[in-house]
């Protein structure tokens, strides 16, 4: 029972959170996007009797490139604040300043990815990701954070951006990706 307790917690914690919202096209195309009303999803939990952490991303597969190499790895555009109490963004430790924000303009990427790319703290990379408008986009940032946490698998396979700076480079106005819901029965 303690294993799978471990198991689910950690795929919750793990950016899956318990319910997620998609677009209906989301799963054929991962930059299919739209706009979740979240304050909707908040009162219908709260009929349930369920109290729900709610968090809003835009979450796409990406290409990063350092001066020496290039990985592949998911982005996620996220308000730091919201992912604090939902995933495991809040347990993991940064050094360095991290997200100051939704709006923030700096990158934070984990501590084995940096390795793979030969990089760290205070140097730029930049990030290539298809947009709504299925056009290449690409564009730098100052890693601003690295991150380390366990298992190290998801120090390679997770970049994180300001919400709303991915909203920019993505051509997506205020819509976002997935909308991922962390739950808890009030007692």
């Amino acid at each position: 029972r303690g294993f799978s307790s471990r198991a689910v917690n950690s795929a919750v914690e793990s950016f899956l959170g318990h319910i997620q919202v998609h677009a209906p096209a989301y799963l054929d195309d991962p930059v299919a996007v739209h706009s979740v009303p979240a304050a909707e999803w908040s009162a219908i939990s709260r009929e349930a009797g369920v109290s729900a952490r709610i968090s809003a991303r835009v979450r796409v597969p990406a290409v990063v490139m350092s001066e020496y190499e290039t990985r592949g790895a998911a982005l996620l555009g996220i308000d730091p604040q919201e992912e604090r109490d939902t995933t495991f963004f809040g347990s993991m430790k940064v050094d360095g300043a991290g997200l100051s924000g939704a709006d923030g303009e700096g990158i934070v990427i984990g501590r084995k990815l940096a390795s793979e790319l030969q990089t760290g703290l205070g140097k730029r990379v930049v990030v290539t990701a298809t947009d709504r408008n299925n056009k290449v986009v690409e564009r730098g940032f100052v890693i601003v954070g690295v991150f380390s946490i366990d298992p190290e698998s998801r120090e390679a396979g997770f970049m994180f951006i300001g919400r709303d700076t991915a909203q920019r480079m993505l051509s997506l106005g205020g819509d976002i990706s997935e909308l991922a819901l962390t739950l808890s029965v009030e007692g």
